[in-house]
């Protein structure tokens, strides 16, 4: 259903470590099938105690197909080649339970 909609390409590089100076290590960009809406969007986190809450602004919003595998702390780049932070990660579900496709707040 939502596969029709994904029609642009982003990269993603998963973090694999750091290089002991503080940045983040990536390993080999792969790409995969999305559709980004460029829209700013209030995103609240719920997880966890209060100290762990937080409410941040979300310049845009990716939906990406379910094969992918995205974490926060990965590096993602969208279709104009920005590469933004990953605020918040949700999977999305279809009515059989079985992962649908990953909700990005970037």
């Amino acid at each position: 259903m939502i596969d029709d909609l994904l029609n642009q390409t982003i990269t993603v590089a998963k973090r694999v470590g750091n290089d002991g100076r503080g940045h983040y290590t990536y390993g080999a960009p792969k790409e995969h099938r999305a559709r980004v809406e460029h829209k700013p969007r209030l995103v609240r986190s719920n997880i966890g105690d209060t100290t762990n809450r937080f409410e941040k602004v979300s310049n845009a919003r990716v939906y990406v197909e379910a094969s992918a595998s995205i974490e926060i702390g990965d590096k993602i780049t969208l279709p104009d080649g920005s590469v933004p932070i990953i605020i918040l990660v949700a999977p999305q579900y279809d009515m059989d339970g079985a992962l649908a496709y990953w909700r990005v707040d970037v």
